[in-house]
């Protein structure tokens, strides 16, 4: 008797010294990692990790108590790279015992620059909870970005430079649109604030709105963001429809584009200029715009090529922030708006007849100045 409980004894001691031998239930070993060589802050990555399945169960995604998942650790459950910190399997998706799954996803280094420690492992949701080996922890210093865009599907919020964020007025870079080409309240469509697919309208009734698309991703560095836009089939006629970008008036002084000539517009002093670029103070302000009241809010000009172009740039104290355009679908003129709340760059699709649809696309590549 005493030999076979030294016997059973032994055989537990050399089962539990063994490295991701599960006994019974869930356990994980950790296979490999491919992260980013470093990282700036408020930026987004592609990482992936390989587990292995050494436990007894089968890893699945059953949509909540009793999901094999994939938790953040160094602290549990920390929501430092992703405001999930959770990373689930497909539907219907199976990783059986001695087979391995990889986890590919996106993470976002942190706005504040400091030291930040990166670590995985599985869990079995709401009643185990974390088993099998950690990945390995490495630690990030994230540094300060010199360009970071913050965007959603509906427009770019801010794109900042050096801290600085040189975006400012409507809606930073979005899609607009009029009716009748004022600015008058009931004319007026925006991508701002959508969360459906459509542009929202000031007056539906009158102006119904029309769907869009908008989608960006980084681009080969971190300060290059690939983007689509897309209006249309529009429901109404309607006077312009466009692509603007918002710039602070204080961060913007000159800009150029691929042409030799643009047309002044609304200036007082309207008419050709063979020039491919210009300081924005040089166009004049012409055009009053008043609210619904009848009060004067400012006065604008603007400079247009009148023809689509391939790129397009606005420069000032901060670098220079260049729009190539590199597949279209009535894409009409660059124009340049000198306003007197902000200093335009905007891809105008010109009029839109019922029924047809405009796009561009291409990418915003930022150059920061040293």
């Amino acid at each position: 008797m005493k030999t076979s409980i030294l016997s059973t004894l032994t055989l537990a001691v050399t089962l539990l010294s063994l490295p991701h031998v599960a006994l019974s239930g869930d356990n994980a070993q950790f296979i490999s990692q491919k992260l980013p060589s470093a990282m700036s802050a408020g930026v987004t990555y592609r990482v992936k990790l390989t587990f292995k399945n050494t436990g007894s169960t089968v890893w699945r995604e059953s949509g909540g108590v009793g999901s094999q998942r994939l938790g953040s650790q160094s602290p549990a459950n920390n929501q430092t790279w992703r405001p999930l910190n959770r990373v689930t399997l497909a539907p219907g998706e199976v990783i059986r015992p001695g087979k391995s799954k990889s986890f590919e996803f996106d993470i976002t280094a942190p706005v504040r620059p400091g030291t930040y420690r990166f670590q995985w492992q599985m869990l079995e949701e709401g009643r185990q909870g974390f088993f099998g080996a950690k990945s390995k922890g490495m630690d990030f210093v994230v540094a300060a970005a010199p360009v970071v865009f913050n965007y959603d599907q509906s427009r770019i919020h801010s794109l900042v430079v050096h801290g600085q964020n040189l975006l400012q007025g409507t809606g930073g870079i979005y899609l607009i649109g009029s009716a009748d080409g004022s600015d008058a309240q009931g004319r007026s469509v925006t991508s701002k604030g959508s969360i459906n697919g459509f542009m929202v309208s000031d007056n539906t009734s009158r102006v119904p709105p029309p769907r869009f698309k908008l989608n960006f991703s980084l681009g080969s560095t971190p300060s290059t963001l690939k983007f689509y836009a897309e209006v249309g089939p529009v429901p109404i006629d309607f006077a312009t429809l466009s692509m603007p970008f918002d710039f602070r008036r204080d961060m913007v002084q000159a800009f150029k584009f691929d042409g030799t000539r643009y047309h002044l517009e609304c200036t007082g002093q309207d008419g050709w200029r063979n020039r491919s670029g210009a300081n924005y103070n040089a166009i004049p302000q012409g055009c009053e715009i008043r609210n619904v009241a009848g009060q004067l809010l400012g006065r604008v000009g603007a400079a247009a090529t009148q023809q689509a172009t391939r790129w397009g740039e606005a420069s000032g104290p901060f670098g220079q922030v260049r729009v190539n355009i590199t597949r279209s679908s009535h894409y009409r003129s660059l124009i340049f708006y000198n306003h007197f709340g902000t200093k335009n760059l905007e891809l105008s699709f010109g009029r839109m007849r019922r029924g047809e649809t405009a796009f561009v696309e291409g990418e915003i590549v930022v150059t920061p100045s040293r």
